[in-house]
């Protein structure tokens, strides 16, 4: 009886550990796997392929991640039991390695294509077709019947919005928005591009809020000037509330529309701003020392091709870091985020 209850047990940790069979990845340099890695200009920001970006894994030669090792992502793969999906322009994505997805996101992706042209070709427009190839050939490779239940039961993660409020005033098309009707033509524009990826066959989404960008090194920068200061102990609350309000809008369009979609289930927290902003404000509390400057070089300006091998004053330990480079988090903190998103994901 016991051996019995053993093996029942057994088989129903293996089920929920594969709940999402793979990942389908969109979206920005939160989750970008290397997309970018072969942009023929000689210096980018949407570039991550250098070190000391991915130290921590891969035997610390860089993939084009945008940390010091894993992203959110790669830990959800990594916790049903799977490696995490490459890059869709990776060359090594044939078909036994697209059975556990593919991640189409790009470094300087936003919601809005005109926004994302800023920085990148690889638009929400692009990825999104990139999808409709990923399945027929996923299809081509496995028939049918297993693309389509591999497609209908991934988890489909949308990690992007960051890039729309930092490049508004350069987008000629939205800078003279108001606030409010900014955020609801991001809202708008979001909501069709969920819909169109439901349309091709997706029914799980992972929808990332944004964290608080008026908090980022980057922005501290713009606020303060590069050099230690009182002043970067404060974030631009300015900045805060307009993507808090951005990510309570997300929140409640969301809740519409899995309302809406037949057989469609959004996970969605605000998650990344609350803990990131507790974090900032009580960093004790996370086990975290500095939390005003990126770990990449002096850490107040040092973002993709900027934070490289000559970058001065890189940190050995990222550890007590928020940031990596002066946007993105350090792989530890992420990890932080982990134990709630596996809850939330019911893995």
């Amino acid at each position: 009886m016991k051996k019995y209850l053993f093996m029942v047990l057994l088989l129903a940790t293996q089920i929920i550990a594969q709940k999402f069979p793979a990942l389908i990845i969109f979206g920005d340099s939160v989750v970008d796997y290397g997309n970018n890695n072969n942009f023929a200009i000689p210096f980018t920001i949407a570039r991550a392929n250098h070190s000391p970006y991915g130290r921590l894994i891969n035997n610390g030669v860089p993939t084009g991640r945008y940390a010091d090792g894993y992203t959110l992502p790669d830990f959800i793969a990594l916790r049903q039991g799977y490696q995490p999906p490459l890059a869709y322009l990776d060359p090594a994505s044939t078909c036994t390695n697209l059975l556990r997805g593919s991640n189409l996101a790009s470094g300087g992706a936003a919601i809005i294509d005109t926004n994302s042209l800023i920085l990148t070709p690889y638009t929400m427009t692009v990825q999104l077709g990139w999808l409709q190839t990923y399945i027929q050939t996923l299809k081509n490779c496995v028939g049918n019947t297993q693309a389509n239940s591999i497609i209908s039961n991934a988890l489909y993660i949308f990690s992007v919005g960051s890039n729309d409020f930092s490049y508004k005033s350069f987008n000629p098309a939205v800078s003279g928005l108001s606030d409010a009707q900014y955020r609801q033509l991001l809202i708008d524009t979001y909501r069709s591009e969920l819909q169109t990826a439901y349309n091709l066959g997706a029914r799980n989404f992972f929808v990332f809020s944004l964290g608080p960008l008026g908090c980022t090194p980057i922005t501290l920068t713009l606020q303060c000037g590069p050099y230690p200061s009182a002043c970067r102990n404060n974030c631009n609350e300015t900045t805060n509330q307009l993507v808090y309000a951005f990510d309570l809008a997300l929140q409640a369009m969301l809740q519409n529309l899995q309302s809406t979609l037949a057989g469609s289930t959004f996970y969605y927290s605000l998650a990344a701003y609350n803990v990131t902003y507790d974090a900032v404000k009580n960093p004790g509390k996370y086990g975290l020392s500095v939390v005003d400057r990126g770990c990449c070089g002096l850490g107040y300006t040092e973002i993709g091709d900027g934070c490289n091998v000559y970058s001065f004053g890189t940190c050995s330990n990222a550890s007590p870091y928020i940031f990596f480079d002066a946007i993105h988090p350090t792989s530890s903190f992420t990890q932080k985020l982990a134990p709630g998103t596996y809850t939330l994901l019911g893995i």
